[in-house]
C-alpha cells in the first residue's frame, strides 16, 4: 500500500499507466482555473482499455462520484447492474463531495476510432446525462474481453460473454451503435480533430 494514491497523490507521471491520476491531476488543475466551464474529453484516438478506467472516469463526471455499469450475460442470458462510488478528491471518504457533474458542461469527443470501452463510456455517459456527445459516431464494440488460456500455456485475449448494455422498455439494448451524437462535426470534422484550440472555438460558438 505504500505507492497507493492515499500515500502518494497522482501526478503528471503517472498519466501513462493511471486514468485516475490523469482524471484527478487534470482537474486539480482545472480547479486552478476559474474561468475554465467546458471540459472536452478526447477518446476520438481510443481503440479501448480497462472497465477499472471506465468506472472511474465516470465517477468523475458523475455529480457524487456515482458509477452505474450494466451488461448482459449472452450464456445465462442474465442482466447485471453494478454500482460503484469513486473517491475523487481521495479524503477516504466515499460522499456526495465527490464527481464534478454540475460543476463544468462534459464533452466527450469520439471518431470511428473510439471502440470497446471508448465506445462504452459515451454510451453509460450519455444514457445517465453526464455528457453530450460530440464529433462522429464511435465504431462500436460491446463486449468485454475476456482472457483465454490453453493447456499448452498460450494466452490470448477474445471478446467474451458480457457485453455492455442497459434494460429500455423491457429490452436488452447493446451499446455496439446506441451512442447518437449531439453536435456532429460535420464538413469540419478534418479542420478539428487533434486541433485543440479550434475545438474549443467551436464549441463556444456552437453551444452559445
Amino acid at each position: 500500500m505504500k505507492n497507493a494514491f492515499y500515500y502518494h497523490l497522482p501526478n503528471e507521471n503517472l498519466y501513462d499507466a493511471s486514468t485516475f491520476a490523469l482524471f484527478y491531476d487534470a482537474f486539480a488543475k482545472i480547479k486552478q482555473a476559474p474561468q475554465v466551464k467546458r471540459v472536452v474529453i478526447d477518446l476520438s484516438n481510443n481503440g479501448g482499455g480497462n472497465v477499472g478506467a471506465l468506472t472511474a472516469v465516470l465517477g468523475f463526471l458523475s455529480p457524487n462520484g456515482e458509477a452505474n455499469l450494466t451488461y448482459f450475460h449472452t450464456l445465462n442470458r442474465n442482466y447485471c447492474s453494478e454500482w460503484y462510488h469513486v473517491d475523487t478528491n481521495l479524503d477516504g471518504k466515499f460522499d456526495a463531495r465527490d464527481g464534478f457533474g454540475g460543476q463544468y458542461d462534459f464533452y466527450i469527443l469520439t471518431s470511428g476510432y473510439s471502440y470497446s470501452c471508448a465506445n462504452a463510456l459515451p454510451f453509460y455517459a450519455q444514457a445517465d446525462g453526464l455528457a453530450k456527445i460530440i464529433g462522429e459516431q464511435p465504431g462500436g464494440g460491446d463486449c468485454m474481453v475476456a482472457p483465454f488460456l490453453d493447456a499448452y500455456g498460450h494466452v490470448a485475449n477474445m471478446s467474451g460473454w458480457n457485453k455492455f448494455a442497459r434494460m429500455s422498455e423491457g429490452n436488452f439494448v447493446s451499446d455496439e451503435h446506441a451512442v447518437k451524437v449531439d453536435i456532429p462535426f460535420g464538413d469540419q470534422a478534418d479542420k478539428l480533430y487533434f486541433n485543440y484550440k479550434s475545438i474549443a472555438e467551436w464549441l463556444k460558438n456552437t453551444t452559445k
